[in-house]
């Protein structure tokens, strides 16, 4: 959506515009007051050599299947969450007694980090070593 009175640039490729329903939407808009131009431009900025864009119809997989602290081990609530938001039954809640309160906290647990058990670059466990 354009608002205000810059122009601005853009280049779009690979783009999905629905509502909540998956009804298609325009991929430009603007509101009232705006008075600044869209400006289409043939080629995207450069990416860095390191980052390889995924195709929209990808995306929502792929952040669900990495949202989270730990998506390796999600608990409940999280398989929950992620599983309301894949089916699109999430919704905004007025209190946490509308999901059946908080959760129970187990104790807290400790043990001591040892770097060989992980993949730093991706902080993900390790397969386990037999």
């Amino acid at each position: 959506m354009l608002g205000g009175e810059g122009n601005v640039e853009l280049y779009q490729a690979d783009n999905i515009a629905t509502d909540r329903d998956g009804r298609p939407l325009p991929l430009l808009g603007r509101y009232r007051n705006a008075t600044g131009t869209v400006i289409e431009v043939g080629k995207s900025v450069a990416m860095p050599a390191d980052i390889t864009p995924l195709a929209a119809s990808a995306v929502s997989e792929a952040v669900l299947a990495h949202a989270g602290a730990r998506p390796w081990d999600r608990d409940a609530v999280d398989r929950r969450l992620v599983d309301e938001v894949r089916s699109g039954r999430g919704r905004i809640i007025d209190s946490e007694a509308d999901l059946g309160g908080y959760p129970r906290v187990e104790p807290a647990t400790r043990r001591v980090f040892v770097e060989a058990d992980w993949d730093l670059a991706t902080m993900q466990p390790r397969e386990a070593q037999h």
